[in-house]
C-alpha cells in the first residue's frame, strides 16, 4: 500500500544487509490510529507483523480468524510476502474493550504466539485455557493461531486483580511461550 490510510499506520520497511538499499516500504492501516509493535520473519522471509488499531476498516483477508472490529483497540497480526508487495493473511483478535502487544514469535510451523495484554472481560480463550476468565484490570493475553491466520490454536488470560502487562515474548526448543512484562 503506497498511500497513508489514515490517523497513523503501520510502516513495514525492509532494507539491504548492508544498509545502502530500501528493498520495500509500505503502509499498512485504516482510517483510524494503528500501530506496529513487534515482527518476526517466517522460513520464507515473509513478515509476521503485530501490533493495535483502533481502525474498524483495518485490512483484514478472506479465511481470517476474526474479520470484524470488536471495539476499542483490537490486536492485529498480518503476514506480508518476503518482497513487501502482499498482504497474505491479517486478523483481528480482541474483545470489547482494549487490546494491545509487543512481542510476537513463531513456531516450527511458523504459527504465530503473541503475548499482549487486555483489558476486556470478553477477550477470546479457548477450551482448556490455563486462565479462560478475566482478573482486573489489564491482563496479560498470549494466544496461538494458525500459521494461515484462519484459527485459534489457544489462548488465555494471566494475570491478578490489578494491571499485569506483557513486553516480549519467545519460544523455547520445544515451543513454549516464555513471556516477561
Amino acid at each position: 500500500d503506497p498511500e497513508h490510510n489514515g490517523n497513523f499506520d503501520v510502516l513495514v520497511f525492509k532494507l539491504s544487509t548492508d544498509g545502502s538499499s530500501l528493498l520495500y516500504s509500505t503502509y499498512v492501516g485504516g482510517s483510524g490510529r494503528d500501530r506496529g509493535t513487534a515482527l518476526a520473519l517466517d522460513g520464507s522471509g515473509n513478515a509476521v507483523v503485530v501490533g493495535d488499531t483502533k481502525s474498524s476498516n483495518f485490512p483484514t483477508t478472506s479465511g481470517a480468524y476474526d474479520r470484524g472490529h470488536n471495539g476499542g483497540s483490537d490486536i492485529y497480526i498480518l503476514k506480508l510476502t518476503a518482497d513487501g508487495r502482499s498482504l497474505l493473511a491479517s486478523t483481528f483478535v480482541g474483545g470489547s474493550g482494549d487490546e494491545e502487544t509487543w512481542g510476537v514469535a513463531l513456531d516450527g510451523g511458523a504459527s504465530p504466539v503473541v503475548a499482549g495484554q487486555s483489558d476486556s472481560t470478553n477477550f477470546p480463550t479457548t477450551y482448556g485455557a490455563w486462565d479462560p476468565d478475566h482478573n482486573g484490570g489489564d491482563d496479560v493475553v498470549a494466544f496461538k493461531l494458525s500459521s494461515g491466520l484462519g484459527s485459534l490454536a489457544f489462548s488465555t488470560y494471566i494475570g491478578g486483580a490489578q494491571d499485569d502487562h506483557s513486553k516480549g515474548i519467545v519460544l523455547d526448543s520445544d515451543a513454549r511461550a516464555v513471556i516477561t512484562g
